[in-house]
């Protein structure tokens, strides 16, 4: 079986060994869904549903884009959310929602009359015979100097992307879209309200290709996979099951990471 990675693995075994086990090891769920997540989940939503719609995002009053937002985050029954911040509450995540919304249409949304060549876009790439790389793009759209755009939505409080190989592995499959040298990357940090750029040269694609294959490289070669614990647990899903937060040792894992 081809063995299928993401950015989103290669994270979760970097945080966490034990957890990237339990998640697509183990396949086990979650005990529970944090606030952050919905928020996430609710906010590129909002953003994929006004990007498709035939006017265009920049068509969309920002009363409508509230509605929208108001409606989805309702849909799941919020009371279940876990909250790991015990000086916040769910009208502050809701409402630090609604702001991310609005400050971009303001700043973006209003006036971007760009066409989507790809919205919530997913994509298989094989990097090898034997391994594929597969993610989702939030949107990607044609500049009006021409030039492909891979834009990337942030909710969260996280490292710059830019410097991750989140964005990177996303241009290689830009790359399959076009014959340009080059596709602008693209970070839209909600959070802090801020649009950052990078031109990623296509030259540098085979390098890519390598660092990733040597970073799935360092998983299918583990044997053991134990817990990391860190601040981070406080909103890891599996916490309630690890050992590593009860302070105790973890058990070992031999199972070759296919999923």
């Amino acid at each position: 079986m081809i063995d299928t990675f993401s950015h989103s693995a290669l994270t979760a075994f970097d945080n966490c060994p034990l957890a990237f086990r339990f998640r697509y090891l183990d396949k086990r769920p979650e005990a529970f869904v944090t606030v952050e997540t919905h928020l996430g989940r609710v906010v590129h939503e909002a953003l994929f549903q006004a990007y498709r719609t035939p006017g265009g995002a920049g068509s969309i009053p920002a009363a409508m884009l509230e509605t929208l937002y108001r409606q989805l985050w309702e849909k799941e029954d919020v009371r279940r959310l876990h909250i790991a911040r015990q000086d916040a509450s769910l009208e502050e995540y809701f409402q630090a929602g609604r702001e991310m919304l609005l400050a971009y249409h303001r700043r973006v949304m209003g006036g971007d009359s760009r066409p989507s060549m790809g919205l919530e876009q997913d994509f298989r790439l094989e990097l090898d015979p034997h391994t594929v790389f597969r993610g989702v793009v939030d949107r990607i759209a044609r500049q009006e100097s021409g030039i492909l755009r891979v834009i990337d939505y942030k909710t969260g409080r996280s490292g710059d992307p830019l410097d991750s190989m989140q964005l990177p592995a996303y241009a290689l499959f830009a790359f399959t879209l076009t014959d340009d040298e080059s596709v602008e990357l693209c970070f839209e940090d909600l959070r802090e309200q801020a649009t950052r750029t990078a031109l990623f040269p296509r030259i540098r694609s085979d390098e890519v290709k390598q660092r990733l294959l040597q970073a799935i490289g360092v998983i299918r070669a583990a044997k053991d996979f134990p817990p990391r614990p860190s601040p981070l647990c406080r909103w890891c899903g599996y916490s309630p099951d690890c050992p590593g937060v009860a302070g105790l040792t973890a058990p070992a894992a031999v199972v070759k990471p296919e999923h």
